[in-house]
């Protein structure tokens, strides 16, 4: 069983680019819909793919390339200040600490109250 499953995932991981090229889906990146096919495939819908040890090391393999694909694709520029450039607004390192700030007290608001 354990070779059927990681066959499908295979087959799926090949054929799903095939059929997005073909009928010109741009919409959405290969990544989601591959994403989204293993979700169908797998036990939270379908339940055709049965998690071995082999999936799950794949599948491990896989968040780690997607993670580091994602972190390549960051143009860091623009979090830089650049001189003599007014902005309207703030930059979004200080926003995003600002909402993660909000976020830890408004958790530990909610743990006291409770």
């Amino acid at each position: 069983m354990q070779q059927l499953s990681l066959l499908i995932v295979m087959l799926a991981a090949l054929i799903i680019p095939i059929i997005m090229a073909r009928f010109k889906v741009s919409s959405i990146p290969t990544a989601i819909a591959e994403i989204i096919t293993g979700i169908i495939l797998g036990k939270s819908f379908l339940n055709i793919v049965n998690p071995n040890w082999t999936l799950n090391m794949m599948s491990s393999m896989g968040v780690i390339m997607l993670m580091f694909l994602s972190g390549m694709e960051i143009n860091f520029d623009l979090f830089r200040k650049t001189p003599g450039k007014k902005r309207d607004s703030k930059s979004p390192v200080v926003m995003a600490s600002q909402a993660f700030g909000l976020i830890i007290a408004a958790a530990l608001i909610i743990a006291i109250v409770i």
